[in-house]
């Protein structure tokens, strides 16, 4: 019954949150992941490695598809090549357990995230 309640609270959030709060916490939970991933490398945690890092390359994918390429065309052609090269990083130790491939990938999503909040604060 809590599950349930907790479920519902959660999507009601969701639903009236802005699309800048939501990116913002994609943003926020990508980083998390590659933390843990990272975490989980250094633990020879396989099944760990791979849910974070597969749950990173989900959301990678849900910035690139949210992208309005009408609205910023170029931005968002450089965007898409920039996740799909996170998108590479993180298939890439996630095949070959390293966390330099992963820090990488980290490091990029906290600059996209950063110019991110930067343009929010100036608008």
């Amino acid at each position: 019954m809590y599950q349930a309640r907790a479920n519902a609270y959660k999507t009601v959030g969701v639903q009236s949150a802005s699309p800048q709060r939501i990116l913002d916490e994609v943003f926020q939970r990508i980083e998390l992941d590659c933390q843990r991933a990272i975490t989980a490398i250094e633990n020879e945690d396989v099944k760990g490695r791979c849910e974070q890092i597969g749950h990173a390359i989900k959301l990678v994918g849900a910035l690139e598809v949210s992208l309005d390429s009408e609205l910023a065309p170029e931005l968002c052609e450089n965007l898409v090549g920039l996740y799909g090269y996170v998108r590479a990083r993180l298939v890439d130790a996630n095949l070959n357990p390293d966390v330099k491939p992963v820090q990488e990938a980290m490091d990029l999503i906290r600059e996209v995230h950063g110019s991110f909040q930067a343009a929010q604060k100036a608008a």
